[in-house]
């Protein structure tokens, strides 16, 4: 397990990229001879020394003429002399070099080996000391706190320190405009150019919602699209840095205080973008106005995507993904579920309306159907995290991951805020769901969870209303909703209203179709009034056919099931 990385890179003015890593860590296991590492294809490996002394190691070695021979893989194998001890501390030092960076026009340069420009062992908690020379026209960010920055001739030297372990490492580079923002006592960058890249890709499979479905071809030049003056991210930059330092105060409220001393938020060309430890590669649509968007013919929940919602999800990555992580790719849904939904929570407030349009198009998305019409849906559950990408389903990961995911934690919050419902307080609370995350956040900080540390931590706080059979267990939800496809349609039938005890009651039976034999869900059952609709509680439904009875006030004629939608049900 690696425990710190030091690292010394260089960028010369061709874009030529070589780096000396030293990796500090320690044996867990006897026995292994070998050790894999990712590295990119593109950086050769010149050495490897362990105390002092040359290593043998494999990159790249295939038959000629085969398919890794032409592709290549992002793989290092460093080879021993003796098999490993546990509990060997190690100290392994990398020489490499190589081209990893493009020139994508507009002061932007596209970073293609993103996590993989450093020998690593996937992603885990380590820390980190990161030199950098690059050329003086240039910026240059990367993780950690920049401790220093001095001009050596014609060149930069900036060094950055982790501020603690943190999952991965990273760096942007560009020609930038600098905008600042102060939320409390964090600084707030944001860093973008004055022109967008030559070719602007086409949101087909961004981050959050893979949403295209027309047939423009994947990438567009942005003057064959847009009318009147060339966009100008950097005139947008102050603005973003803003609404990030706004994103961060909020945030804080939701999850305790922001990890880190400061935030760059760098513009990156592309439509997907990532939130790093204290730096965020934020796509160019970002820096975007909506008309600017819309010239370039996005949809709708797109421009919302862009403009509401990536931004704020990739800062709460600050906290769950950079300070907390996922134990594995099982757990990766729950990391990016958590940022998205709070993305979304921070719409409710102003913008109610671009939340649902999010929400919706999750649920559409679910919905389509890949080549041979089979449901999105059906891909997997989240849980699968990057096997949900098939020939079958290229973009399975991101419908899966970001829109079953959001929608999980959607319904067990608004279950949370059905359970808190009282005379005094009709319409809920988001006490507990809120600190359900602040409790995650305190217990998990510096660590990796797992989705059974979730469960038990929403056990720990589930209410005596959504108690399943008399049981405080969330076993019903877990197994039918997060490691499970259901995809289910609700409908009430043979609903009888009766007043003999002088108490009205209602009894109703609740059909969940299109859903396995086994799925239990929770459903909010509402009366109309007039038209109002009152809240009269949750049921649980199970398998095809459930017989409810429920009592109502005064007035009700007609039940109504989850008008607010707040269950992931197929359109």
């Amino acid at each position: 397990q690696a425990t710190k990385y030091t690292i010394h890179a260089s960028i010369d003015s061709t874009l030529g990229f070589s780096a000396e890593t030293k990796l500090e860590g320690t044996v867990r296991h006897d026995g292994a001879r070998i050790l894999l590492f990712e590295l990119s294809r593109y950086l050769q490996l010149k050495s490897v020394e362990m105390d002092g002394t040359a290593l043998e190691f494999i990159q790249n070695e295939a038959i000629e003429g085969s398919e890794l021979s032409r592709r290549g893989n992002d793989l290092v194998a460093v080879v021993f002399p003796q098999p490993l001890k546990m509990g060997t501390q190690l100290h392994l030092e990398f020489a490499y070099a190589g081209s990893v960076l493009t020139d994508a026009g507009g002061g932007l340069f596209y970073v293609g080996a993103r996590g993989t420009w450093y020998p690593n062992r996937g992603i885990a908690m380590a820390n980190y000391d990161i030199t950098f020379r690059f050329s003086q026209p240039w910026t240059l960010l990367a993780t950690g706190r920049q401790v220093g920055l001095a001009q050596d001739g014609t060149q930069w030297v900036g060094h950055w320190v982790s501020e603690g372990p943190i999952p991965i490492a990273g760096f942007n580079l560009g020609r930038y405009v600098r905008s600042t923002a102060q939320a409390g006592e964090v600084m707030v960058d944001s860093y973008a150019t004055h022109a967008v890249e030559k070719e602007m890709t086409r949101p087909s499979q961004v981050d959050m919602v893979p949403t295209s479905q027309s047939p423009m071809p994947p990438e567009v030049s942005v003057a064959s699209t847009q009318s009147g003056a060339a966009p100008n991210p950097a005139l947008g930059g102050a603005q973003l840095a803003t609404e990030a330092a706004a994103a961060i105060l909020s945030l804080e409220k939701m999850f305790g205080r922001y990890p880190f001393s400061s935030l760059a938020l760098t513009q990156r060309p592309g439509s997907d973008s990532q939130g790093w430890p204290g730096i965020i590669f934020l796509s160019s649509y970002v820096y975007l106005s909506s008309a600017q968007r819309e010239a370039q013919r996005v949809s709708a929940a797109d421009n919302v995507l862009f403009g509401e919602v990536m931004m704020p999800h990739e800062v709460a990555h600050q906290w769950f993904g950079d300070r907390v992580s996922w134990a594995s790719y099982h757990e990766q849904w729950l990391l990016e579920a958590i940022a998205n939904y709070s993305a979304l929570m921070l719409l409710e407030p102003q913008r109610t309306t671009d939340q649902q349009v999010m929400l919706q198009a999750y649920r559409q998305l679910l919905a389509s159907k890949s080549k041979d019409g089979t449901p999105f849906v059906e891909a997997g559950p989240v849980t699968l995290g990057v096997r949900l990408t098939s020939s079958k389903f290229p973009a399975g990961y991101e419908v899966i991951t970001y829109g079953r995911g959001t929608w999980l934690l959607h319904m067990l919050r608004e279950m949370f805020r059905d359970a808190s419902r009282t005379a005094e307080n009709p319409e809920g609370s988001d006490q507990v769901f809120l600190a359900l995350l602040r409790g995650l956040y305190d217990r998990y900080q510096g660590k990796e969870i797992t989705n059974s540390d979730f469960e038990r931590a929403v056990e720990e706080v589930l209410p005596k209303s959504l108690w399943f059979e008399d049981r405080k267990s969330l076993d019903w939800f877990f197994d039918g909703w997060v490691n499970g496809t259901a995809f289910p349609r609700f409908e009430i039938k043979e609903a009888r209203f009766s007043a003999r005890t002088g108490k009205p009651t209602v009894s109703a039976t609740v059909r969940q179709i299109d859903a396995p034999d086994d799925l239990v869900t929770s459903v909010p059952v509402y009366g109309l009034v007039g038209d109002n609709k009152v809240f009269l509680g949750r049921v649980f439904a199970e398998g095809q056919e459930t017989r409810i009875s429920l009592p109502v006030p005064p007035g009700v004629k007609r039940l109504i099931l989850d008008p607010y939608q707040t269950v992931l049900t197929a359109p």
